[in-house]
């Protein structure tokens, strides 16, 4: 249930996303979802399996985003859990919260910060 109501809000709330499956050793290991807008590029979903996490593949997915909205001059968005282990990932990468809830916080990287490489 919580699943379909997820794609629910997904279809609703994100029409033009693009939606990719993630491949390492051309094997699945994970997805990434991303809508670009006019005004911001935002990250809808990274998620990977577990045993393809912590060894630089979401690292990676990030930065090539930073990279198309630095190109873009647009900034890039996204909605984590506030006890996900990827906030600390997201903030390493130059990342900012802008808002909270009691379950989520929204983040934001602004073309020309400078992520820790």
């Amino acid at each position: 249930m919580q699943f379909e109501a997820q794609q629910r809000l997904d279809q609703n709330e994100y029409q033009q996303a693009d939606d990719q499956i993630v491949l390492s050793a051309e094997k699945p290991a994970g997805r990434l979802t991303v809508e670009r807008r006019d005004h911001e590029i935002r990250c809808v979903e990274v998620a990977l399996l577990p045993a393809h996490r912590n060894i630089g593949i979401g690292t990676f997915l990030i930065r090539q985003l930073q990279d198309e909205a630095k190109l873009a001059n647009k900034p890039l968005r996204l909605g984590v859990i506030r006890f996900s282990r990827a906030v600390s990932l997201f903030e390493r990468l130059g990342f900012v919260r802008t808002s909270e809830t009691g379950t989520h916080f929204q983040m934001e990287w602004l073309p020309g910060q400078k992520p820790d490489r």
